[in-house]
């Protein structure tokens, strides 16, 4: 960053010259505090620009699920992405299209209700309890081709993609999601603890 210009400016700006006024200087100061805060307000009309489409994406997400609104409780909770996947039963073996959720947070994957626009929510994983498999032994092509394995405390289950283009793009994305989701969590707790600390 200090090859760009709002930041040359303002370190211009505040160098110290001794052939300068004392008015040049503050002059100069001036205009960086203008640096400064043409570059505050242009980063929180980016941000606020941000936060509402990840809202309005996460409302929508959210929408197309049958009684989920309170999914919307949780304002650090935000979509990822979508998609139709198969999951292998692990009863019987055959494989069920769901549809898959990613958001910040959690996993959900749902049926669609018949006759309806709307699905109901099958399962709801926290990522932060994870973990994502795609490597198989070699005896298991069909796995190795277009599937990955979810572990979980609560549920575990093959999940088969249309191709490995698109296994490839979700298994990262999930990885990315659980170590951000880990991150803030971690973060929390030591905020926490450095709170109780101070008391």
């Amino acid at each position: 960053y200090k090859t760009e210009d709002w930041y040359t400016g303002i370190e211009e700006a505040l160098s110290v010259d001794v052939t300068k006024s004392a008015a040049t200087m503050d002059k100069n100061r001036l205009i960086a505090l203008k640096l400064i805060d043409e570059l505050v307000v242009d980063m929180t009309l980016n941000r606020s620009h941000v936060d509402d489409h990840g809202r309005k994406a996460t409302r929508e997400a959210v929408l197309c699920l049958a009684n989920a609104e309170y999914l919307l409780n949780d304002p650090t909770r935000y979509f990822v992405r979508t998609g139709n996947l198969w999951k292998r039963s692990n009863r019987s073996g055959r494989l069920v299209k769901y549809r898959f959720l990613l958001f910040s947070d959690l996993l959900i994957y749902a049926k669609n209700i018949p006759h309806s626009s709307y699905f109901k929510i099958h399962e709801e994983l926290p990522l932060l309890l994870m973990k994502v498999v795609d490597w198989f032994p070699p005896e298991q092509k069909k796995e190795a081709k277009k599937g990955f394995q979810i572990y979980h405390p609560r549920k575990s289950f093959l999940v088969y993609c249309a191709n490995r283009e698109e296994r490839s793009s979700w298994v990262s994305t999930i990885r990315a999601a659980i170590d951000k989701e880990v991150s803030r969590k971690v973060a929390m707790e030591g905020a926490r603890k450095a709170a109780a600390k101070s008391h």
